[in-house]
């Protein structure tokens, strides 16, 4: 059994307790001592740490890593995640699963890939339930560990298939199996059940879906994880009531699922638009108003002002649905158009905020990396016909990157909060323009609370190990405590730091000095190893 010695090292143990400085044995996979003394480091490999901070593994709180365990080779898709300290994953959000399905579905291939298909071409999808998948990655190897929601989306896709579904779909047959699908991920070993109001085909998801999705993840002690809704300025989202579109919907669905019990988990929580900034106050003080009347609510928030996310989710929901209609009556191509040049007037987006990271079409590739303002001009088309082309062209995959959702003053306002917890909310998606936070996210919370913020950095550390493992229930990780399994990040306090940037997306962080999963030393000093040491759990 491999032992290795952590030496002099400050020890902040993600609890969010005081750090001090001691040792930090390791035998095998697990920690085995954790001690302000000196320890003795016969037999073992030793490591000085003096000036160095050992903390827990980072866990990113909000991931898609679930699709990329089943690459032939994973390198490419994890090592920037490493590199951060970043050795778990919670995955199988937004609704997007890769597994949970329907058994025998024809459609899981195409619902598992979804916009990711290009990067995951050498995948065969083979499996249907999460013990299926967990025994393939677990037997070729696992440079990370993975925990997994039952992904709402993915169980609706297998069923009904992955476009957007209309209101013949969904049956009550269709509903029922649904949720005997999310309820066998449970049971499985999924930490909750994820939504994804956003995207296809869980963005007509009813009232009483929610409710009762909401009602079966609490029956089971489970978290449910939401990504909201996008709505339109015709459906009165922006012009009809005194609040805004974002806290409205957001109390909305509180008063669907509260009377359930659930604990629930808003994911991203962000302010999408330049008009959508003044919201702030108004969504914390929802939050408090209903932790205070009894809600378990938690949330988690990006460290880079924008993020990654479907073309599709620039449109209304029903668009993919009345496309012949727009092409063939001007007359309602204009209504939408309309509508659509509403919404992002009142949203405060504007054309040029939206980057086309991969267009996954030969015909858009010329295109990769610029902005929509730019595109349509080339192009010759509206800013609307531009969307709908790309929509369509692409199948609604189409990648972008998507600001801005906070400033930076917002970011670290908010990260200062005791609801919230930390993510990246990236992955790298070979050939196109990257998202930082897939290289710097991490860090780059370290850096702004050093820079930024007097927040100590054992509270900081806390939010990104120990507070996100007890809230998605992961056992013994999250912490430096004897017989935790032996996730460890080393790292310099003054200087860590994200190098990405928006003009230079796939810079290295800086101050990793070491990255353990579960007892095996998977980084040093910016160097992966391949050590497949990662679990499911």
């Amino acid at each position: 059994m491999e032992r290795i010695l952590l030496k002099k090292g400050w020890i902040i143990d993600g609890s969010g307790k005081d750090r001090f400085q001691g040792d930090v044995l390791i035998e095998g996979k697990k920690i085995k001592t954790v001690s302000s003394f000196p320890l003795s480091g016969e037999g073992a490999r030793v490591i000085d740490c003096e000036g160095l901070v050992v903390a827990p593994g980072f866990i990113d709180g909000h991931s898609h890593q679930d699709h990329f365990f089943a690459v032939d080779d994973p390198h490419p898709f994890f090592d920037s995640f490493l590199e951060q300290g970043i050795t778990t994953f919670i995955c199988g959000n937004c609704g997007f699963g890769m597994a949970g399905f329907q058994k025998g579905s024809p459609y899981k291939q195409e619902i598992a890939k979804g916009f990711l298909a290009n990067a995951l071409y050498d995948v065969e999808v083979s499996w249907d339930t999460w013990p299926e998948y967990e025994q393939i990655i677990e037997g070729q190897g696992m440079l990370a560990n993975m925990a997994k929601l039952a992904a709402h989306g993915a169980a609706l896709g297998s069923v009904i298939g992955p476009g957007t579904p209309d209101a013949f779909a969904l049956t009550e047959q269709v509903k029922k199996e649904v949720l005997e699908i999310l309820e066998e991920g449970l049971l499985d070993g999924c930490k909750g059940i994820s939504l994804g109001l956003a995207y296809r085909p869980g963005n007509f998801m009813t009232d009483e879906e929610i409710h009762k999705t909401a009602a079966l993840a609490a029956e089971h002690g489970k978290l449910l994880t939401v990504h909201r809704k996008v709505e339109t300025a015709l459906s009165g989202a922006y012009t009809d009531f005194d609040e805004a579109h974002n806290v409205r919907w957001l109390r909305s669905f509180f008063d669907i699922i509260q009377d359930t019990g659930v604990k629930v988990h808003v994911s991203h929580l962000i302010y999408p638009g330049r008009s959508t900034f003044p919201s702030y106050e108004a969504m914390h003080k929802l939050l408090e108003t209903y932790r205070a009347a009894g809600l378990d609510v938690t949330y988690d928030m990006y460290s880079y002002e924008y993020g990654a996310t479907e073309i599709a989710i620039l449109l209304a929901a029903d668009i993919p649905l009345v496309l012949d209609r727009i092409r063939t009556d001007r007359k309602y191509h204009d209504l939408r158009e309309a509508e659509s040049l509403k919404t992002a007037e009142l949203a405060g987006i504007q054309e040029s905020d939206v980057i086309l990271s991969n267009p996954y079409v030969p015909e858009l590739e010329p295109y990769k990396g610029m902005n929509f303002r730019d595109i349509a001009e080339m192009r010759g088309l509206s800013g609307f016909d531009n969307k709908l082309d790309i929509l369509e062209r692409t199948n609604g995959h189409a990648t972008i990157l998507l600001s801005p959702y906070y400033t930076t003053e917002m970011i670290v306002r908010q990260m200062q909060d005791p609801l919230c917890n930390y993510m990246t909310d990236a992955w790298i998606d070979p050939g196109c323009t990257q998202n930082p936070a897939a290289y710097g996210g991490m860090p780059r919370f370290l850096r702004l609370a050093r820079e930024e913020t007097d927040m100590r950095l054992e509270d900081v550390v806390h939010k990104m190990t120990g507070k996100t493992a007890k809230r998605f229930d992961l056992g013994r990780r999250g912490l430096l405590k004897n017989g935790y399994y032996a996730d460890i990040t080393v790292f310099d306090p003054k200087e860590v730091s994200e190098t990405a940037t928006p003009e230079h997306t796939q810079g290295k962080p800086k101050g990793i000095a070491c990255v353990m999963v579960n007892g095996q030393i998977v980084v040093e000093w910016g160097q992966v190893k391949d050590v497949r040491a990662g679990m499911s759990i």
